[in-house]
């Protein structure tokens, strides 16, 4: 009697997220891949693995001995499978095998003793042990390259996203730092699709190069942060508006960093006049690259850098700036995981609408900022063009000692915090004033940062349309879309999360 073939299971991936908690889910999205976003686009015929982009000890993508993501750096605690998945307790693996085991038939059927043992029979039984393991070797070698196939597809679309131990790590180590603001109190354009440039009052001594003494005099509050250790702040209702969120601890991101810093160094060398920079941010010239809208435009369009494009691409192709714009949207999905969720939201609206435009790097920012020029420093100022409750990613690269200039200076939450060399903050520009130190003599910054302009949202709520051109398409649309502008403001507060529903769901 002939037996019936072994059913193969295919393989179960556990990807846990905090849209297991009703937050957006990455995951989900990262499945709906649009034609024209493919890995090859995205990341090149050779895409680099989650491993490459983020360090052996921050994400391990198939050896057992690597660490989990960990956006504070390695832990040792929670366990791992040898193909870099999170890995449950024994008791859910137990259980989960209990769910996933089906019968199998077994090879032979049951015969009379005195029927002559099946060929087939003996053929299935009697192959070497050592060419048994030779084929399971193989199977778990396809599967875990399967599983690899799937994080970096998953990466091409949205960036690596923090993995549930991470986020445990992470959100319940973090030490927060409370500040006597509410969020409410932040300014905004009406409909709360861009902020204000700020009062006159506000902005009168804007160039203005300060001291740490005195901003001590006007009560500041000196963050001595060693740019490692996360720390979101904290307004008076519990909402994180904003995160030091540190970097990973490994040597290799480090290196990254360095590498960063030489690559817009040279170029802004080779490329940027000492001339160049002058504008109402800084005394350093600065680029944007990606998709921006405003100024007249009807729609998002991809910027044109003209001489500087060669420049741009270059540095949006190296992996190291490629590895920290990664570590950008993880960071982002971490702390504020429903805004992060409406950028993702947005991001993917308007590529389906206009897939020609360019795209920078997975994740959820339609643009990013080069600054050249080696003392960059910025004036006080508000990016009112972005989206007003919005996040912008900062991240300082150089030579410099933080403890003696470079510091960022939020000026309606009365700190001033170190900001060192490849350590990166989030913060709302568009509503909160900053600016930065002075570094000391002879040492040098740049700095990257990431954001989406605010016209973009407001164009998708209008069915990528401007105003004026609804208006003109559909009257009745536009006043409603006109009275939801009276409660902007509370609906994206309520995108922020607080810390102890982010300690909850972990």
């Amino acid at each position: 009697m002939v037996s019936k073939p072994r059913t193969r299971l295919q393989p179960y991936v556990l990807i846990p997220t905090l849209a297991s908690v009703n937050f957006p889910s990455l995951v989900q999205d990262a499945e709906r891949q649009e034609p024209d976003l493919t890995l090859e686009q995205d990341l090149g015929p050779n895409p680099p693995s989650l491993e490459d982009l983020f360090g052996g000890d921050i994400l391990s993508d198939m050896s057992e001995e690597e660490g989990e993501f960990s956006l504070a750096g390695n832990s040792d605690d929670g366990d791992r499978s040898s193909d870099g998945d999170y890995d449950p307790s024994p008791r859910y693996k137990q259980a989960k095998r209990s769910k996933t085991k089906t019968p199998t038939p077994p090879l032979v059927a049951t015969a009379p003793v005195s029927s002559p043992p099946s060929k087939l029979h003996t053929a299935s039984t009697s192959a070497p042990p050592a060419m048994k393991n030779v084929g399971q070797k193989a199977s778990n070698a396809r599967r875990r390259a399967k599983r690899k196939r799937q994080k970096a597809q998953s990466y091409s679309l949205w960036g690596a996203e923090p993995s549930l131990h991470a986020q445990q790590h992470v959100v319940k180590q973090a030490h927060p730092i409370s500040v006597a603001f509410s969020t409410s109190d932040l300014e905004a354009a009406k409909g709360a699709h861009t902020g204000k440039p700020g009062s006159k009052k506000m902005l009168l001594d804007a160039t203005k190069s300060y001291t740490l003494s005195e901003l001590d005099d006007l009560g500041f509050r000196h963050i001595r942060w060693d740019g490692i250790t996360p720390c979101p702040i904290v307004d008076r209702e519990g909402r994180v508006i904003s995160v030091l969120c540190g970097r990973p601890r490994s040597d290799d991101y480090v290196s990254a960093m360095d590498a960063v810093f030489q690559a817009i160094t040279e170029e802004g060398n080779n490329h940027v006049s000492p001339s160049e920079g002058a504008h109402r941010r800084g005394m350093f010239r600065a680029y944007n690259v990606g998709v921006a809208m405003g100024m007249g435009s009807a729609s998002p369009i991809s910027l044109d850098n003209k001489e500087m494009s060669p420049v741009l691409d270059r540095l949006v192709a190296h992996p190291g700036v490629r590895r920290l714009a990664a570590y950008h949207n993880a960071a982002f999905s971490l702390w504020a995981p429903r805004l992060h969720g409406e950028y993702q939201v947005v991001i993917d609206d308007m590529y389906r609408e206009k897939p020609s435009l360019r795209r920078n790097f997975p994740g959820v920012f339609s643009a990013a900022t080069f600054n050249f020029g080696g003392d960059v420093w910025t004036f006080k100022h508000r990016d009112h063009f972005n989206w007003a409750y919005g996040w912008c990613f900062v991240t300082a690269l150089g030579q410099f000692d933080h403890r003696v200039g470079g510091q960022l200076v939020l000026w309606e939450l009365k700190l001033v915090v170190d900001f060192p060399h490849g350590a990166t903050i989030a913060i709302p520009s568009a509503a909160i004033t900053h600016s930065n130190l002075p570094v000391a003599q002879g040492s040098q910054r740049v700095s990257f940062t990431q954001y989406t302009a605010g016209a973009i949202f407001r164009w998708r709520e209008n069915g990528f349309r401007t105003e004026k051109q609804l208006k003109e398409d559909d009257e009745k649309s536009y006043r409603d879309a006109m009275l939801k502008k009276d409660t902007a403001h509370m609906n994206r507060m309520s995108l922020y999360s607080t810390l102890e529903e982010l300690r909850a769901v972990l």
